[in-house]
């Protein structure tokens, strides 16, 4: 039986606000993809100060969300899938019911990166931003401030994988919704 190799993605929500970027890592760490996603509702706002991307950027090099879905889908098919809030990046290409849930690797939902605390008697575990997740558990500081960079997110939670891809798949993807 071959071993499945991960990709990681990263897609920020589908709004009138554009946040389209979509990056595919290997598991090394390599950009094997990366691309800007013209919505199929249009661009109210680019939020350059966000990402850095401006309307030049996007009507120069931006593809088409049907384009992008199919590229990605082909690229995503029987691979593990890593990522920061997976649930959240595949629905907003449309791929949630696609990629199967055991092929996730979340590291936004992962008992592995949860803070554990008691309330009222009942342990409940609380999401972590994926900054606090890489200084606790890679001891790396990402980058502060307003800026986002989705190829930086990718890389940190590949390297979270692959320090613990030897846990569970209940470590992994344990019901905390």
């Amino acid at each position: 039986m071959t071993k499945l190799r991960p990709f990681y993605f990263s897609v920020v929500t589908l709004k009138k606000d554009y946040d389209e970027v979509f990056v595919v890592l290997d598991e090394q760490c390599a950009v094997t993809y990366e691309k800007l996603i013209i919505p199929t509702d249009g661009i109210s706002d680019f939020r350059t100060s966000y990402h850095g991307i401006t309307p030049e950027m996007v009507s120069e090099r931006g593809i088409p969300f049907s384009v992008a879905r199919n590229n990605i889908s082909l690229l995503l098919r029987n691979k593990m899938v890593v990522g920061y809030d997976l649930q959240a990046s595949l629905k907003t290409m449309l791929l949630d019911d696609l990629i199967p849930r055991d092929m996730w690797r979340d590291t936004a939902t992962a008992r592995l990166f949860r803070m554990e605390k008691e309330v009222d008697g009942q342990i409940v575990y609380t999401k972590l931003k994926l900054r606090e997740i890489a200084l606790k558990h890679l001891q790396m500081k990402m980058p502060g401030g307003d800026l986002h960079d989705c190829i930086e997110d990718a890389k940190i939670s590949m390297m979270l994988y692959r320090k613990y891809k030897d846990h569970s798949d209940y470590d992994w993807y344990g019901n905390f919704h």
